[in-house]
């Protein structure tokens, strides 16, 4: 409603609510093979394997539950907690566990 007031042409503004959950499953979905890319391609080692992989599922599960969610905001927050960890735990794992390049 803020965003709506303030005249930002956002996503769940425009659309709605239910449709910024759609659009925001195969995002979450992407994050996945995007791991292991960077695994087959000898930029990063097993451990960030694991970890892109285990997070990007947990981030997609709790995304698609988004779809049945009786309280939006707190399941709103909840994302927004997972995704900011997701994107700090991963990129910390990739400085340590990325092989030499070059």
């Amino acid at each position: 409603d803020e965003y709506r007031a303030a005249g930002f042409p956002l996503l769940p503004v425009l659309k709605g609510i239910r449709r910024t959950k759609l659009q925001m499953i195969p995002y979450t979905l992407l994050l996945i093979p995007t791991g292991i890319l960077m695994y087959t391609y000898d930029y990063a080692g097993y451990f960030l394997l694991v970890i892109s992989i285990a997070g990007g599922v947990l981030w997609t599960v709790h995304t698609a539950m988004g779809l049945s969610a009786k309280d939006d905001t707190k399941w709103a927050k909840t994302n927004f907690f997972i995704s900011i960890n997701y994107l700090m735990i991963v990129f910390f794992v990739m400085i340590l566990d990325t092989n030499g390049i070059g």
